[in-house]
Parts: C-alpha cells; sequence; structure tokens
C-alpha cells in the first residue's frame, strides 16, 4: 500500500489519541540550554536520510565497514569513517542482513524521535512555553553551579581574612539548661566517653609561665642540638638565616629589612616563623608562616605581578612538604646506620623553596618592566631594544635568565666576550665569594650587545653585560664606574627597589664611557698614531672632548690644545652626538642648519622664489656645517660599533683579530678626516667668532662676506664661508644711464675682517681677510668687490694669564685614562678666546 493510500486511509477513520514517548534531549556543553531546532527541520531532516539510504542500497554505493572489524567494530566505524564504497549486489548475505539491520536500528530511532515530538506536541499546545522554560532552568542551574564553585573557591582562598572576623557560636537553649537544670541534653548517647589523659599528667599542674618556659627550652634545644647547631660548627658554610628566639616562636629572616608604610615595622625581603609543638627529643619543626617581599621602585610598575593568595598558600604548603621530605630523608639515613648527611637540615629546606619563589618573583618583575620600555621610550627605530622574557630552568643551579640587548656592534668576527658586574667591596671583604661564571650570549639577537639578569638558587641575582670583565677592572680604580656598578646591581637585586629602567640606564652609562675608551685607544694611542700631531682626543665626563693646537699669524710660541666641541654617546641609540660649548651660540646653530644661525641669508631665501631656495639653502653656510659634522657622527659610530666597549672578545676564528683590526684601521682614516675638517670649522666658527665678539664688540656672523674664499698663494683653505665683523659700512649712490635715462641707485657697502681656516697634516691655521662687500638691500645678494690678506699679529706688551688667581679654591684632581695619561696640556675653549681676542685687536689696530 502506498503512502498516499496510508494517508487517505487514515483521514477517513476516527484517528487514536497520540501517546507520548520518552524523546532523548541534548544539551548546549556551553551554558547547559536544550539544543532545540524547529519540528520540520527535525522531520525533513530523518525522511531525506531514509530516502537516501533507500535509493543508496537500490542503486547506489553504501559505506561498508573493513571485512577484519567485527559487528561491533564496524557499528562504530560508520561513525568514525573507516569504510570503503560498495554495491549491495556485491556483498554477501550476512553482510547485507547486518548493513539491512543496522540502517534500521538508526532510521528508527530518528523516525520515533521524530514520533515522540509530534505527539508531545499534539498532546500540549504549550509544548514550545515548555521548552523554553526548560532552558532557562538549565541554564540558570548551570550558572548557579558555576558561581558556586567560584564563590567556594574565593571564600577557600580568602579564609585567612575571614578567619580572624569569625564569631564564636552560642547554644542559648543549651546554656539555659546547664544552668537551671545542670546538664546538656543535646549531647548525642552513643558517644563514648574517656577521662582526658591530660588532667592527670604532670603538666597539667604546670602554670602558664612553666608551660611557656618548658616550650623556650624545647625549641632551644631543637636549634643547638639540630641543623643550627651543626651548620654553625662547619665554618666555611654560608649562614641562610638570620635566627631570632623571643618564647616558643623562631623568628627566620633574610636580606637587609626596609621601613614600608607608616606602621614602622621593618619588613624582610623573606621572614618565617617556625616552632615545635612538642617536648619529645626528635620532634619536628612546624611552619607557622611564610612571608616573602618584593617591589618595584618607586615611580616603576609591577604591572600586577603580586602574588594572590591562592599563590601564597601553595608557597606554604610547598615549604612544609619540602620540610617533611628532608626529615624523612634524615630519618632514613639514621635508621640504615649512614652517617653522611644523617643531620635533618629542614630550615635549608624551608629557605630554598622560599629563596627559589623570592628569585622567581624577581625576575617577572624585570622582565615584565623591561618589555614595556621596549613598547616605551626606547622603541626607537633608530636602535630598537630587544628583550628574551623571562626563562626559567628545570635543572642546575640557574632558577632563570632575563636578556636585554641594545646598541648596535659589530660582531662578524665574533662578540664581546660577556662578564658578570660584581660589587667590589663585598668581592673584597667576602673571603668566601666566588668568582661567578662567564655566561654565553643566550638570546637569539645578533649584531648587539647583550644585558643578562640571571637568579641562582644559591648565590641570588646575577647580572652580567658585554665587556663586563674590562669594566669590573676600570671600577677598581674609578670610584664614578663603581658607583655606576652599585646603582646597576641595585636595581636587579634589591628586592625592594626593582627598576628595569635603572638597570638598562646604567648599563648604557657603563658601555658609553668603556665605548668612548675604546675609540680614544684606537685612534691616540695606536701605533703608528693615526691623528695629526695638533689633535687631541680624550675621555672626559664620560664623552669625548676633541682638542686641537690653533696656529695663527706670525705666532711665536706654542699654543696650548683647546677643546674645540665634544661628542657623547646617546643612551637610548649608543650613537654619538656632538656638543659644544654654551658660549658658542653661532657654532650651535650652524651645526643644527638654524634659520636663525644666519638673518641675512634667512632674508634672502624669504624673498627668493620657491625654485631658488633650494639652491640658495645648498650654498648655505649652515648647510656646510651641518653636513660636516652628520660625517663625523657617521664616522664615529661606524668605528664605535667596530671597537665594541674593548675588553676581550669571543673570536670566530684564529684570523679574527687581525681582521678586526684592519677594519678597525680603515675606520679610523674616515674618522681621522671628518674630525681634521670639523675641527677647522669649529676653530672658526666658535673659537674665532667668539674671539671676534670679545675684540670688536660686535657679533660675528656667518653669510656676511660671500662665499668661499680662494688664495693664489697655494694655501688651502677650507670650501666655507669665512666668520667677519663688520668695521664700516656707508651708504653709496651710483648713477648709470640706460637708453638716455640715468638712474640714481643706493647701495650698502661695508668693511669686513673674516676669518677663515685652513687644515693640513700639520698644522689647522687660521688667516685673517679685510673684505668689501655691497648689496643694495639686506634680502639681495651682496656683491664682494675686495678680498685681500691681513696676516694676524701677536700682541706687543700683553700677557695672558691662564693659570687663574691663587686665591682661587683648587681645582678637583685630573682623571686619567686607561695608559695613566691625563689630558692637563688641554684647556676649555674659553681660555684660549682672551689670547686670540689680543691677537685680533693687534691685528685690526684696536
Amino acid at each position: 500500500m502506498s503512502f498516499a493510500a496510508a494517508a487517505d486511509k487514515t483521514s477517513n477513520e476516527e484517528v487514536a489519541e497520540a501517546t507520548p514517548c520518552r524523546v532523548e534531549l541534548s544539551l548546549n556543553p556551553e551554558d547547559g540550554s536544550l539544543m532545540t531546532a524547529p519540528l520540520s527541520t527535525v522531520l525533513l531532516t530523518a525522511t531525506d536520510g531514509l530516502y537516501s539510504d533507500l535509493y543508496k542500497m537500490a542503486h547506489g554505493e553504501i559505506d561498508v565497514a573493513h571485512a577484519k572489524e567485527d559487528t561491533v567494530m564496524a557499528s562504530e566505524n560508520h561513525t568514525t569513517g573507516l569504510t570503503r564504497k560498495e554495491k549491495m549486489a556485491n556483498l554477501s548475505f550476512a553482510q547485507r542482513r547486518h548493513q539491512l539491520a543496522w540502517r534500521l536500528a538508526q532510521h528508527s530511532k530518528a523516525l520515533s524521535h521524530v514520533a515522540g515530538l509530534t505527539a508531545a506536541s499534539a498532546s500540549s499546545p504549550d509544548f514550545a512555553l515548555a521548552t523554553k522554560v526548560s532552558t532557562k532552568a538549565l541554564q540558570h542551574a548551570r550558572t548557579a553551579w558555576v558561581q558556586a564553585d567560584e564563590a567556594q573557591d574565593a571564600l577557600y582562598f580568602f579564609h585567612a581574612q575571614l578567619f580572624p572576623a569569625r564569631q564564636a557560636p552560642h547554644d542559648v537553649y543549651g546554656a539555659l539548661d546547664v544552668l537551671q537544670r545542670g546538664e546538656w541534653r543535646d549531647l548525642v548517647t552513643d558517644m563514648k566517653l574517656k577521662t582526658d589523659p591530660y588532667q592527670g599528667s604532670q603538666e597539667y599542674l604546670w602554670t602558664s609561665q612553666q608551660v611557656a618556659e618548658q616550650w623556650h627550652l624545647a625549641v632551644q634545644r631543637k636549634l643547638l642540638t639540630g641543623e643550627v647547631g651543626y651548620i654553625k660548627q662547619q665554618t666555611a658554610t654560608t649562614r641562610l638565616w638570620n635566627i631570632s628566639l623571643k618564647g616558643g616562636i623562631v623568628t627566620l629572616t633574610q636580606g637587609t629589612p626596609k621601613q614600608i608604610g607608616n606602621d614602622g615595622t621593618p619588613k624582610y625581603p623573606i621572614e618565617a616563623h617556625v616552632t615545635v609543638l612538642s617536648t619529645a627529643e626528635h620532634a619536628e619543626w612546624t611552619l607557622l608562616s611564610i612571608q616573602v617581599e618584593a617591589r618595584p621602585k618607586t615611580g616603576e610598575s609591577s604591572h600586577q605581578l603580586d602574588p594572590t593568595n591562592r599563590q601564597r598558600f601553595d608557597l606554604h604548603r610547598l615549604c612544609v612538604q619540602a620540610m617533611k621530605r628532608e626529615e624523612a630523608r634524615a630519618k632514613r639515613k639514621q635508621e640504615s646506620g649512614d652517617a653522611t648527611d644523617a643531620i635533618a637540615q629542614p630550615l635549608n629546606a624551608l629557605f630554598q623553596v622560599a629563596h627559589t619563589f623570592h628569585l622567581s618573583w624577581q625576575l617577572e618583575v624585570l622582565s615584565a618592566q623591561a618589555q614595556a620600555l621596549k613598547r616605551g621610550v626606547w622603541a626607537t627605530t633608530d636602535s630598537t631594544l630587544h628583550v628574551n622574557p623571562v626563562t626559567f630552568l628545570d635543572n642546575g643551579p640557574i632558577v632563570g635568565t632575563v636578556c636585554i640587548a641594545f646598541w648596535s656592534v659589530d660582531d662578524r668576527y665574533g662578540p664581546p666576550r660577556i662578564g658578570d658586574l660584581t660589587d667590589t667591596n663585598t668581592a673584597n671583604n667576602d673571603d668566601n665569594a666566588k668568582s661567578p661564571p662567564s655566561q654565553k650570549d643566550d638570546t637569539a639577537v645578533t649584531n648587539k650587545f647583550v644585558l643578562s639578569i640571571r637568579a641562582e638558587s644559591d648565590s641570588g641575582m646575577h647580572v652580567s653585560i658585554s665587556g663586563g670583565y674590562a669594566i669590573m677592572e676600570t671600577a677598581k680604580s674609578d670610584a664614578i664606574v663603581e658607583k655606576t656598578v652599585k646603582k646597576l646591581l641595585a636595581g636587579a637585586s634589591d628586592p625592594f627597589a626593582l627598576s628595569a629602567s635603572d638597570v638598562l640606564l646604567a648599563a648604557t652609562t657603563l658601555c658609553g664611557e668603556r665605548k668612548c675608551h675604546a675609540v680614544v685607544q684606537a685612534l691616540q694611542y695606536s701605533e703608528p698614531s693615526i691623528l695629526p700631531k695638533w689633535m687631541r682626543v680624550s675621555v672626559e665626563r664620560g664623552g669625548i672632548a676633541v682638542a686641537a693646537r690653533v696656529s695663527f699669524g706670525t705666532q711665536t710660541t706654542e699654543s696650548p690644545f683647546v677643546v674645540l666641541f665634544r661628542l657623547e654617546c646617546d643612551a637610548r641609540t649608543g650613537s654619538f652626538v656632538f656638543t659644544f660649548s654654551r658660549s658658542a651660540t653661532l657654532l650651535r646653530m650652524l651645526s643644527c642648519n638654524h634659520p636663525s644661525a644666519s638673518d641675512a641669508m634667512a632674508l634672502r631665501m624669504a624673498k627668493a622664489s620657491q625654485h631658488r631656495q633650494k639652491g640658495m639653502a645648498a650654498t648655505a653656510t649652515g648647510r656646510f656645517v651641518k653636513d660636516s659634522f652628520d660625517g663625523l657622527t657617521r664616522s664615529m659610530n661606524m668605528l664605535g660599533q667596530r671597537t665594541g666597549v674593548g675588553g676581550e672578545w669571543v673570536n670566530a676564528n684564529d684570523a679574527a683579530t687581525v681582521l678586526r683590526q684592519r677594519s678597525i684601521r680603515v675606520a679610523c682614516a674616515d674618522v681621522k678626516a671628518s674630525l681634521a675638517t670639523c675641527c677647522g670649522v669649529a676653530s672658526v666658527y666658535g673659537l674665532s667668532a667668539l674671539s671676534l665678539g670679545v675684540a670688536t664688540g660686535v657679533t660675528a656672523t656667518a653669510d656676511m662676506s660671500g662665499g668661499p674664499i680662494e688664495l693664489d698663494n697655494g694655501s688651502n683653505l677650507l670650501p666655507m664661508p669665512p666668520v667677519a665683523v663688520v668695521l664700516v659700512q656707508r651708504m653709496i649712490q651710483k648713477t648709470s644711464s640706460v637708453d638716455g635715462d640715468t638712474k640714481k641707485r643706493s647701495f650698502l657697502d661695508r668693511d669686513l675682517f673674516a676669518v677663515s681656516c685652513s687644515v693640513t697634516d700639520d698644522a689647522v691655521t687660521l688667516f685673517g681677510f679685510h673684505a668689501t662687500v655691497e648689496m643694495e638691500s639686506p634680502a639681495s645678494v651682496l656683491t664682494r668687490l675686495e678680498m685681500q690678506p691681513a696676516p694676524l699679529k701677536s700682541p706687543v706688551g700683553i700677557k695672558v694669564d691662564n693659570t687663574g688667581d691663587k686665591g682661587q679654591r683648587p681645582t678637583k684632581r685630573l682623571r686619567t685614562d686607561e695608559n695613566g695619561r691625563s689630558s692637563h696640556l688641554t684647556s676649555d675653549l674659553m681660555s684660549q678666546v682672551e689670547e686670540l681676542a689680543h691677537v685680533f685687536s693687534a691685528t685690526l689696530e684696536l
């Protein structure tokens, strides 16, 4: 009978009442709600699956399990995918029966599910409402269950705050029964009561003072006969704890205390309280509390790495387990008769666990601070800071490491050797202090200086840096370097002032100092010498001072070396930055090509057209000065990357040393040429400009006497405009006739005194000139009418005293370099200005 005929027959007969059956429900694993779908979707899915299987069994291929699998596994393989395609006609009779039975079972289950849903929907008009209510009830149950678990965990880990605030329960009814009838009726009847043995013991008669005395004696006996007395006899063993006994409680502290807060109670980095709860001879220690403190420096952030109550609870539990294991180990040794390490050291085990936790906490804070610096002020495009986050090690004495890579270094032939930084006072005073091992570069970043902070379980925090051995050698004789090393170590190891910024800043200061010494060593004290005899470089105040012996005119005596400018090492990028004396305003303005350095050039460029401004800017004095010092910066940076911080290197091969020295010599040649040019520029726009202003009372300016000067006598002057002062200026009129028309034009005629210089391998020499220029307006291009040399004359009868008054306070002791040489022959720029001002006055007959 067809489905249509069955439907017609059913419509004609009376339909019996539908009976609901059991329906399997599925829950959403995320929120616990019912997984629902429209009834039409469920019906179509069930019928489509049935029709599809019927068609495949009749005409197509069906999924058949492997023949080697048994019936149970075959039924599972239909869902796992371990099947192959076969036609129904190719199967054996047993396989056909199995496939048909399995498919009938699956589809009957789906159809019964549809029938159950249809019957439930037909019998109850509010089936959708019931489903909605059930879903909300299941969601509420799941949410309440999760919240109850979270509340239980929170109450468990915050039990330390809730326990002191508890209130003892009071049985009012029981108290009334005892007062009125003399008995307590709520006591259970099946309880077996027994006399407390303590009631008849001797200790029952002790007073509270006697109990305290006996407790104190028991703890004191435990200290003397246990590990404390054993360690005291071992002179070579380092004492880990500072022990104090008060009553029956032993206080164990480690580190230097610090007062935190307004309560006035000092806090220790690690503080523990232990006691003994028995007077037995082999009573074990009981840990009462363990406190570990680690804080960032004031102004720094801990990045929310403070331990939670759960972590503190876990620390207490781990410490207790370590103490019990140590007691059990010693007990097994004693029972076996082995006298080696038979003394239990639970306090040592307690220290190892607490100290390891403390060190790991400090490493986490320093790592988070370093990563914040990488994203903050150190995130520059020139030199990006690389930070390897904290890495914890399972085996060995090293707990973990944090590596910071900064500045660029040329490590083609091998990186600089990394050495540990130590406190010189502690290393000299502590006889038991051991030399820390050399650490390898464990960061994947190359071409960088490396700063490594590691924690060792037996000795605490250690800091290693590229060139550390050379820095420690310098710290023995240099108080400033020693102070910087102490600041670096304090920022990494002081548990109450952790600061990755202080560590990194101190590291860059030390590397900058060593970098300057390495560059000066390569330039000044190499054999043969690279620099000319009139130039000297030295390390002063953490930078490089460039001094020159400037000669002029008919000079008969040898002038001292004058510091013309300095090169400082930038802390963020490691690049050299030139600085000048505060009085050399013109030179500072020209070095950055500032428009205010030359008012005349600024007026001309403002009046000129836009396409001519670029050409005028290229010929300006500021452009030449800026390009000269920028070239010096590039060549010094290249030399600094090749010299590194000096000291030892980890050579990549046998020829690495020779190749490195050769590359340094090539970089020194470029630095020599740039230094010579910059010394000439500084002597003209720095020393000469200040001296002209002192001699004439007129401010010397640039771009006032035209472009570069070319002489016929063979003197090679620097191709830069000279610096000049106005001596005389006047207005003149010129008459011109064009096509019979007579025109008068006014010009500003100026008599100038200009100064330029020449730089050779023998000397840097200043030259004076008398110049005459004219211009139609301040914004017009000037015309140089005349330029005559003016030999500089030495002053007659004037003696310049650069030694200062005898009544002045004594100056500080001069610092020396690595080779013991001092810079006593160099003088400040302003000390030479007076002498050169007298020379200009004599030349101009002022």
